[in-house]
Parts: structure tokens; C-alpha cells; sequence
């Protein structure tokens, strides 16, 4: 304050968000349901002894500000649906997670994961490999573990205009 009790700029401090509000995704994981997240039909493509997977995700504007507000990082994955393993059965060793970065887009997100198959499937395991109903997205925290996963990714959750 100068001598006629105004503050002087130079001495107000600027205002940074120095820390994040979240320490983890764990945190607000009971929030994340159907209303703050939605995804696409999940496609494969195979290109020789890997394949493509591709989904697109929307968050909800308050999703994606907690995220972005969350200290620690968040990743994804792909897997088999609870209870099976026929997927994990094809691959030649498990895909490492993939990073997900909430502050990339507006909201819309397409996640891709490359995964190693055997070689010389059966023309069974191969359909299996390519049938989006085999599979579940998961969202992870941290330490690496599902804090939400999302199946029936057959299925568009996301409104086509």
C-alpha cells in the first residue's frame, strides 16, 4: 500500500494455481458415470501382426475441468470384458497403458492403443479379435488401476447429429 492507503500493483502478488485440486482421479472416480463420459463403437483395424483400436470419448465440461484440475496423471487401456480372456489369449504380451491428456481438445477425444497378435489365428480367433463386444474400456488412475470402465463398446453412447 502506498502512503494514500491505494495498493501499489507491483506489490499484489499474481495469482497461480500453484496446486492442483485433486491428487487422483480415484478421487471423484463415484462421479464419473453414463451423464459425464460417452464413447463411440469401438474400431479395430488390423494391419499384419498388430492392430488398431480406436474409440472416441466425450467428456462432460465438469469432467474434463476435474481432470484437468487432477495432480496426478490418468491413463486408459483396452481389455477383455470381465470374466474373459479371449482377447488377452490372441496378443503376444499385454499393451502398455496409454496417457490420456484431458486438456488436448474441447472435450472429444479419439484414443487409439496398438496391440501385438499372434501370428496365425484361427478364422474363430480372428473374429473374437474383431468384435468390439469382446472388449472394455478402461479408465485408470495412477497406480494403474480401472477407476471406471466402460462396455458394450458395440454400442454408440455418443448423439450423431
Amino acid at each position: 500500500m502506498n502512503s494514500s492507503g491505494t495498493l501499489n500493483q507491483e506489490t499484489v502478488p499474481a495469482t497461480t494455481k500453484a496446486t492442483k485440486y485433486y491428487k487422483s482421479i480415484t478421487d471423484y472416480s463415484t462421479e464419473i458415470n453414463g451423464q459425464h463420459m460417452k464413447n463411440s463403437v469401438l474400431e479395430i483395424k488390423r494391419d499384419g501382426n498388430l492392430a488398431s483400436l480406436s474409440i472416441k470419448i466425450w467428456l462432460s465440461p465438469e469432467l474434463r475441468e476435474k481432470m484437468m484440475d487432477t495432480e496426478s496423471p490418468v491413463y486408459f487401456t483396452f481389455g477383455d470384458v470381465m470374466g474373459s480372456e479371449k482377447i488377452a489369449q490372441l496378443l503376444v504380451e499385454s499393451p502398455p497403458v496409454v496417457p490420456f491428456d484431458p486438456s488436448s481438445t474441447d472435450g472429444t477425444y479419439t484414443l487409439s492403443q496398438q496391440i501385438k497378435l499372434k501370428e496365425k489365428l484361427t478364422s474363430d480367433e480372428e473374429k473374437a479379435l474383431f468384435s468390439p463386444e469382446n472388449y472394455e474400456f478402461q479408465l485408470l488412475n495412477e497406480d494403474k488401476l480401472a477407476v471406471y470402465t466402460i462396455i458394450g463398446l458395440e454400442l454408440s453412447t455418443i448423439q450423431q447429429p
